[in-house]
């Protein structure tokens, strides 16, 4: 997270945003720790909301604005790459490079029926380059209802090391289709529940 340089402040789409993750310092005083209790979470639009988590563009990780089922969110868009995906990056105040379970749940879109998942930085050495690419086993599956659901991947060997692409730590897979994602939260299992806002009807 400290590593992201322009891309905190810098929103995916819009301008005059600044990021939530971020806590404004008084002069001639340390910064701020954030205090973000057992979740971090992101609000995705045209312009998004971030709390915690910031969503960016990466070569195979292109995303549009839209507006679907009375919402704003980002949607999966084409790219060179034979999938399509959407990424993030968590506030290291919240968790860096520590072996966590997390559950990261997903407000969408139920429209089509294809799959997507949960490609994360783990622990788990037998996973792709040594765990920064695993994938989490069981895919949530669209079945067209027209309606905003959500679906939560647990994940019990989070490392979120910043090891993927641009500091990423997970990212949303899709295979060639376009998902529509309003938001994203992330739950830190160890430590005790929140009591949080519905997901965005903005």
């Amino acid at each position: 997270w400290q590593d992201l340089g322009d891309r905190v402040t810098r929103p995916t789409a819009g301008a005059g945003a600044t990021s939530a993750a971020r806590p404004t310092a008084t002069i001639g005083a340390p910064p701020a720790a954030p205090a973000y209790g057992s979740q971090v979470s992101i609000d995705l639009g045209g312009t998004n909301l971030q709390n915690g988590v910031v969503q960016f563009e990466f070569e195979d990780g292109q995303t549009l604005a839209k507006t679907v089922g009375g919402r704003e969110a980002r949607a999966t868009a084409h790219n060179p790459s034979t999938g399509r995906y959407i990424y993030f990056n968590i506030d290291d105040a919240f968790l860096y490079a520590k072996d966590s379970a997390v559950a990261v749940t997903v407000t969408y879109f139920d429209q089509g029926g294809f799959e997507f998942w949960i490609d994360y930085d783990s622990t788990d050495l037998k996973a792709t380059e040594g765990g920064i690419w695993k994938q989490t086993p069981t895919p949530n599956r669209l079945t067209g209802s027209q309606q905003w659901m959500t679906a939560t991947f647990v994940l019990p060997d989070a490392f979120f090391g910043g090891r993927q692409h641009n500091d990423a730590d997970f990212r949303i897979g899709v295979g060639n289709a376009m998902l529509y994602v309003d938001g994203v939260t992330v739950t830190n299992l160890s430590l005790p529940p929140v009591v949080g806002p519905d997901p965005s009807e903005r």
